[in-house]
């Protein structure tokens, strides 16, 4: 289980992240939604190291994440995929993939995983040697979807991984997701969209100006009345059908 607790984060004096907690299991989902800026991603960057916490605890069966260096997470079975992809545009897929798996951690079962994540994503023999600089950004996407994969992580962070996609990538990467929790891999991933959000997670939080402020089952959370309102518009679409004539 990885459980988040009481997490605060300051940029400088400015109070980013108050009190935040969550948890997710292996084989489950979890989806943070929230506006834009409202802390999202410093969740996901404070789970990894990325951002230093300034209070509460990160923890991994037990294990304290808070102080461990970006670089050893792997080594804990810990991925994250970066918001905008952030390949090595001038190496080739193939090359960008196989980073992926560049710590012994992930040595062992570099196969098998290379096998599986060609599976999911048939861009990688497709484009194996094209400069990831030269693709789509939905083929990029998926590139770094299958690069984080490589690290054989029992637990993946997907910081905003619909972001500019087209419908029907977004399509593809959603059930990639579902494969991936199939496997046993736990995903935590953030976005403002909150159908697409809480539709394909076990567990939902709502973050609003760096607190969570409702939490619940993905299906709870769709079901929820100020969500329903205020992120779903559906009192607006019903006003609305009333004017129909």
């Amino acid at each position: 289980m990885l459980e988040v607790t009481d997490l605060d984060v300051h940029y400088g004096s400015t109070r980013i992240l108050w009190n935040v907690s969550l948890r997710v299991a292996p084989g489950e989902i979890a989806a943070i939604m929230g506006p834009n800026g409202s802390g999202k991603s410093t969740i996901l960057k404070a789970i990894v190291g990325l951002v230093k916490a300034s209070g509460g605890t990160v923890t991994l069966d037990g294990a304290t994440l808070l102080g461990v260096p970006t670089h050893q997470m792997l080594a804990r079975r810990v991925g994250l995929i970066m918001e905008r992809r952030c390949l090595f545009p001038a190496m080739t897929v193939m090359e960008n993939v196989r980073m992926g798996a560049f710590h012994p951690a992930a040595a062992a079962g570099f196969d098998e995983n290379l096998a599986w994540v060609r599976q999911l994503f048939p861009v990688i023999d497709q484009k194996a040697g094209v400069a990831a600089g030269q693709l789509s950004g939905g083929q990029q996407q998926m590139v770094a979807i299958a690069r984080g994969l490589m690290g054989a992580p029992r637990y993946l962070m997907m910081d905003e991984p619909f972001l500019g996609l087209s419908p029907k990538i977004v399509d593809q990467i959603a059930e990639v997701m579902a494969a991936v929790k199939a496997r046993g891999i736990a995903v935590v991933f953030n976005e403002q969209n909150a159908h697409l959000s809480f539709s394909l997670a076990d567990r939902g939080y709502l973050l609003e100006s760096g607190r969570i402020v409702i939490e619940g089952s993905g299906m709870g959370m769709l079901e929820n009345e100020k969500i329903r309102q205020v992120y779903l518009g559906v009192e607006a679409a019903r006003a609305g059908d009333g004017h129909v004539g």
